[in-house]
């Protein structure tokens, strides 16, 4: 097994095995990979293709790989479907990835994506058994596993915006052009929206003292912060208080920062997050591209990560090398804010703030999602699946591909994915658009009436 194994990997190293799973050669393999934003799909979906009995075994990594794979980021499913081995892997990385692995075939190693070895334990705790809280179906977990990664061709590429919307530059040295996805299939599965995160620190202020959280900005003023036109939080009418040991905020009534200076979490170029940024709300004014890449600086500034993971380290910390920026701003996805800005465990460190008065999820309504589902909402796109065309010239994978996209495509999975309450599956929308950009259109008569207030 260990001499089958070696091999194996000396011949992904070089590109000439396609798919191959590690363990064994009957199982059909699908390696998906791109957006982070694919993730929470990644995380629990594949166990709807899985069956009940021997249970399924899900695998998650810890931080592995040089430059560093934080952990979560990389996800295996190892099942049976019809009593056939099957293996379904996720490598997230940024949306440029999900069209430009496709657009190499198999067998060049430029269609390559890191994924974890779990063949070997290396690191793992487990196996737990998990019960899935939607249907009750029961899998064995891994999680903290280091082994790897292994290079293996993508099948499926994951990603928010369409390969034109690339257009980005951040930092000043990485540059994504527009990417041509017109040979690749394309598949929208849900819709994504995206929201604005600010740190502890930042806070209303008059008279000189600060008055609790900030509840709205304009998308102008988005833009100028993001563009770097607002440097100081003061220049908004606001200001900054030192926030207390554990992170909460200044009391009300507590003396106002001489000075505000605004840090900036932003994506690097080649993120959906950051292209559906640049289309839906940089419509006045460019991001500003000059910053860091180094979130060990505690100073304020200008950020770039590769993650959502990387924005919310930026502002909340995640020591003890990545230190707080309670002064900071930033943007991830819905659910992603959501959970930094309401933890499960300890003291929340940021909070969500609205945009010309409208949050993506808004708990505060009946539906919390009628924001997004009525356009009122603008910054969100719709999240693509991408195969090559044919998808694969094996059979047996190719039946893989088409059974786990119509597992995404099929209304009912939002309700599985733990991002369910903030995504929208696009036949519920009442508005559609044909590109990121927009205009945003309407669909036919007639509306809900929230719609329309």
């Amino acid at each position: 097994m260990t001499s089958k194994k070696t091999l194996s990997i000396a011949l992904l190293g070089i590109g000439s095995v396609l798919g191959l799973a590690l363990s064994a050669e009957a199982q059909t393999v699908v390696n998906m990979g791109g957006a982070s934003a694919g993730t929470p799909f990644a995380t629990d979906v594949p166990l709807s293709l899985c069956d009940a009995a021997p249970l399924p075994t899900h695998y998650v990594n810890g931080p592995l790989g040089s430059p560093l794979i934080t952990s979560g980021k990389l996800h295996t499913w190892v099942c049976k479907r019809s009593g056939s081995d099957i293996i379904i892997r996720y490598s997230a990385s940024g949306s440029s990835d999900g069209v430009k692995k496709l657009q190499q075939p198999e067998a060049n190693a430029l269609s390559n994506m890191p994924y974890l070895d779990h063949t070997v334990l290396t690191g793992c705790s487990g196996p737990n058994v998990v019960t899935r809280p939607s249907d009750g179906k029961q899998y064995n977990e891994y999680t903290g596993c280091t082994a790897g990664p292994v290079q293996l061709p993508v099948n499926i590429g994951w990603s928010d915006v369409a390969g034109s919307s690339f257009h980005q530059t951040g930092p000043i040295t990485t540059v994504v052009k527009p990417l041509d996805d017109s040979a690749l299939i394309s598949t929208q599965v849900a819709i994504v929206p995206f929201s604005f995160i600010v740190g502890n620190g930042v806070q209303r202020v008059s008279g000189g003292t600060v008055q609790g959280k900030v509840t709205n900005l304009s998308h102008y003023q988005v833009e100028a912060l993001l563009s770097r036109q607002v440097t100081d939080w003061r220049q908004l009418g606001l200001g900054t208080a030192p926030v207390n040991a554990d992170g909460s905020p200044a009391a009300v009534g507590t003396a106002a920062d001489a000075t505000s200076p605004v840090t900036l979490c932003l994506r690097t170029a080649g993120s959906g997050t950051k292209a559906s940024l640049d289309e839906t709300v940089m419509v006045t004014a460019n991001e500003i591209t000059i910053g860091s890449t180094d979130l060990t600086n505690g100073a304020d500034g200008v950020y770039f990560g590769t993650s959502n993971q990387d924005v919310r380290d930026c502002i909340i910390g995640n020591l003890p090398t990545r230190p707080a920026h309670p002064k900071g701003f930033g943007y991830m996805e819905a659910d992603q804010a959501f959970a930094a800005a309401n933890p499960t465990v300890g003291v929340s460190k940021a909070y969500e703030v609205k945009m010309d008065g409208f949050k993506a999820y808004d708990p505060t309504l009946a539906d919390p999602k009628e924001n997004l589902k009525c356009g009122k909402w603008k910054y969100w796109v719709g999240e693509r699946m991408n195969t090559r065309n044919p998808s694969s010239s094996d059979p047996a994978t190719a039946a893989l591909i088409s059974a786990t996209i119509a597992m995404a495509s099929d209304p009912a999975t939002i309700g599985i994915l733990p991002a369910g309450q903030f995504w929208n599956a696009p036949s519920t929308m009442n508005v559609f658009k044909n590109a990121d950009k927009g205009p945003v259109l309407f669909k036919s008569p007639p509306l809900p009436t929230v719609c329309s207030n």
